[in-house]
């Protein structure tokens, strides 16, 4: 299970930075489903989500991402961006 979650995850992240990003939802979403605890799954496919324009998604993932991990930085950095990308959420994103 490891070796596909890594698999979906990793394909993922690569179809999102070349900006095919259907796809990499669909890769994303796999691992997690593989994975459900996967932090860093939950922060890719948040990625993934806002670049297709998706926000409020893309927030419900970071929430979960920081939610399984409160240390972890990228989770709340990409919170906070997409809180402000979402508009009028400024004191929450801070």
């Amino acid at each position: 299970m490891v070796r596909g979650r890594r698999l979906h995850y990793n394909l993922g992240m690569a179809l999102s930075d070349l900006g095919r990003i259907d796809l990499a939802v669909q890769h994303l979403r796999t691992a997690l489903t593989l994975a459900p605890g996967h932090t860093n799954g939950l922060v890719g496919l948040g990625v993934a989500l806002g670049r297709q324009g998706k926000l409020n998604e893309a927030i419900q993932a970071f929430r979960q991402a920081v939610g399984q991990d409160k240390d972890n930085g990228w989770a709340h950095r990409n919170l906070g961006a997409c809180l402000m990308k979402a508009g009028g959420k400024a004191e929450e994103a801070e």
